[in-house]
């Protein structure tokens, strides 16, 4: 398995949020809120190249075009 990590820069004094209380993953972004969206979140969009290749192709809902 591979893992990696990625260096974060805090300062002193910064305070650091964990996902579940006082354990879990670390917050990163604390102001950026997480949430699902219905209309969009259960498909990918399909790529531009993919729509180009096949012009029958429709974008799923909620990714534009």
């Amino acid at each position: 398995m591979l893992y990696l990590a990625k260096l974060i820069n805090l300062k002193l004094g910064s305070e650091i949020l964990l996902e579940n209380g006082n354990k879990g993953n670390v917050i990163i972004n604390s102001h950026i809120k997480k949430a699902f969206d219905e209309t969009k979140d259960y498909l990918y969009p399909i790529p531009v190249q993919e729509l180009q290749l096949n012009r029958n192709l429709k974008q799923n809902p909620g990714w534009g075009n």
